[in-house]
Formats: C-alpha cells, sequence, structure tokens
C-alpha cells in the first residue's frame, strides 16, 4: 500500500518535527507501507529541517498559498501522489497514534469511498473533531453563518455561548456516512483521486470540508467516519497566527464561495 501526505506548515517548524517524528513511530511499527511526506511550506521565514526519516520527505516552499492552496499545488504537480491508495492532507499541529498506518491498512473499502474522516482527538476542546457534519448544510444554515461572519461581534458571542453547549461527537458508530470530515486530517483514497484528477480551490482559508463534501456528493460517492484512526490533534497552531479582522475575511470569502458554487 502507498501512502502520500502533504502537510502544510506556517512558520510551525517545531510543531513539523513533532508530527514527522508521530509519523516515523508509527510508520516504523507497520508492514507494507510504502510512504511519501511533502511539507508544503507557506512559512514567512523558511527553516530547514534537518531530521532522519525511514520514507521519502521533501519540503516545497511557497509564498503563502493558504492551506489548499499549498496542498493542491503539491498534488497538481507530482506524479507520484496521482499513484498512492491514500492522499492525505493535514495540518502540522497534530500527530497520528502509532497504530496510524497497521489501522489505515487493515480498512477495507469500494471505489464508492472518497474520504475517511478519522477520530481527531482536540486536546483543546477534549472531544473528537470529528464527524465535522453528518448532513448537507442548508443554504439557511448559509446564510447564517455569512451574517454571523459578517457581524464579527455576533459571531464572538455565538463562538462563546451556543457553539460551545455543542454536544461531544465521539460516540458516533464506526462506518458512519458523513457530509464531511474535518479538514485538519483528510484522508482522501484512490478512487477520489482517480475521479478528480486535478482540484483547484480559489480561497485562501477555510471551508475545505464543504468543497470536497459538495464535490464528492456530486461524485456520488461517500464519507465514512472511521473512528479506529485516531489522530491526536494540538489545533491552531498556523491559524492562531492570524489577526482576527483576517479570520473573518477569509471565512466570510470562502461560505460565498460555496454557495455561490453548489447552492
Amino acid at each position: 500500500m502507498k501512502v502520500s501526505i502533504i502537510c502544510v506548515n506556517y512558520n510551525s517548524y517545531e510543531q513539523l518535527r513533532k508530527y514527522l517524528v508521530s509519523l516515523q513511530f508509527s510508520f516504523e511499527k507497520s508492514r507494507g507501507i510504502l510512504l511519501e511526506v511533502f511539507c508544503a511550506d507557506n512559512s514567512s521565514i523558511k527553516q530547514q529541517v534537518k531530521i532522519d526519516l525511514p520514507f521519502r520527505f521533501e519540503i516545497v516552499q511557497f509564498d503563502n498559498l493558504g492551506y489548499f492552496g499549498g496542498a493542491l499545488a503539491v498534488i497538481n504537480s507530482r506524479k507520484t501522489v496521482k499513484e498512492s491508495d491514500y492522499v492525505i492532507i493535514s495540518n502540522v499541529d497534530l500527530q497520528v497514534e502509532e497504530d496510524f498506518f497497521q489501522n489505515l491498512t487493515s480498512i477495507k473499502i469500494d471505489k464508492r469511498i472518497a474520504w475517511l474522516a478519522p477520530k481527531i482527538w482536540s486536546n483543546y476542546e477534549k472531544g473528537d473533531k470529528n464527524p465535522q457534519r453528518c448532513i448537507r448544510p442548508s443554504k439557511k444554515r448559509l446564510n447564517q453563518l455569512i451574517f454571523l461572519y459578517s457581524h464579527p461581534f455576533l459571531y464572538y458571542l455565538y463562538e462563546h455561548t451556543l457553539y460551545r453547549r455543542k454536544k461531544n461527537k465521539s460516540t458516533c458508530p464506526d462506518d458512519l456516512e458523513i457530509y464531511c470530515g474535518h479538514g485538519s486530517f483528510i484522508i482522501l483514497t484512490k478512487y477520489f483521486v482517480e475521479k478528480y484528477e486535478r482540484i483547484e480551490y480559489p480561497c485562501f482559508l477555510y471551508c475545505e470540508e464543504l468543497f470536497l463534501g459538495e464535490l464528492i456528493r456530486k461524485a456520488d460517492m461517500k464519507v465514512l467516519y472511521k473512528p479506529l484512526i485516531k489522530i491526536i490533534d494540538d489545533e491552531h497552531v498556523s491559524t492562531a497566527m492570524l489577526p482576527s479582522k483576517k479570520y473573518y475575511e477569509y471565512n466570510l470569502n470562502s461560505l460565498r464561495f460555496i454557495k455561490k458554487s453548489f447552492y
């Protein structure tokens, strides 16, 4: 089995090293895995990463293209990625469990499976960030979010009241079919990559999950929640650096794009 991982770094080299070490531990406990890891480096101040790894590792430097911008630039330009059984897009502020690759290889999928959404344990929220969305958001819901991001103070109130009252989702059953998973660690199958040989996402940050969910829905494929695969998320290292004005601006632009393109 071949796995290609494209992780996206923005001035988070310490987290990148920890991430790579976690991949190494898991890789060394697995059998029959051919692994390559590309780092789409959007950092404003570039650093060298000197680390001995038992798999191919390459840093691809960019001016800041954003999360999906950097990841897709690698995917669209690397032939070897398109030959993989799984293509993973991730942040670097997380670690995989030691049995990650073992469990990934044990999963049987068919040609309709496009995305496996793992258990992403958030140390900040003390819960699983998946399933991100079990059902497709309505146009009304998108309009509500667009309104909230257009009025940052209202969104702040929402985030610190209603949002924090949401129930933990970690009790969801294995193999639950969902609309989309969380964007911090996305496991795409070879069947999705075969269907969409080249992908372009014009937004700088945010709503990547909705974008993929719509592509998968359009192709009549499926997203499965697979808590057997576990990720530990230290969360928001890169996006926490964003000025709040940019945070709202990027979310607003992405939501408007999703609404215009798919609704």
